[in-house]
């Protein structure tokens, strides 16, 4: 997101830049915020300004946990559920800091229904029909995990 000043006919003395770095490496994570703080340096001098960055490091990438991911799995195919291992996706989530688990996705969307637009979008909507499938898919979790 990029804002400067609040009206079309006047230059802003101030611009603001905020967005998200994701990367599945943390030792690239600090390689693009140095190359970030050098652009910035350059384009400072360049234009006779100034500036302040704050990088702020959010969640690490997400990483299943082996064992949790077969549990998953498992429930997963005791179920008959379709299961797709998917490539590595752009998951930020507190999770990553707290437990060695496993992140799934329990797909909620619904073409013949016209429910397909994604996450975080104004228009997201989800076919409610899904949950039982997530329920499903957690209760076998735990039954596998003798929770219960």
């Amino acid at each position: 997101m990029i804002q400067a000043g609040s009206t079309d006919s006047v230059i802003s003395d101030i611009a603001f830049c905020k967005g998200t770095v994701r990367t599945f490496d943390t030792k690239l994570q600090s390689h693009v915020q140095h190359k970030m703080d050098k652009l910035l340096q350059g384009l400072a001098i360049a234009n006779d300004i100034t500036y302040d960055m704050e990088y702020i490091k959010g969640y690490l990438p997400v990483h299943n946990h082996p064992q949790s991911f077969d549990v998953v799995k498992r429930a997963a195919n005791e179920l008959h559920l379709r299961f797709n291992d998917s490539e590595l996706m752009m998951i930020g989530e507190d999770f990553s800091h707290y437990l060695k688990g496993a992140f799934f996705i329990i797909g909620c969307g619904n073409k013949g229904k016209g429910i397909t637009t994604p996450h975080h979008n104004p228009k997201f909507d989800i076919d409610e029909s899904s949950f039982k499938y997530a329920a499903s898919e957690f209760l076998k979790i735990l039954e596998i995990e003798k929770v219960f």
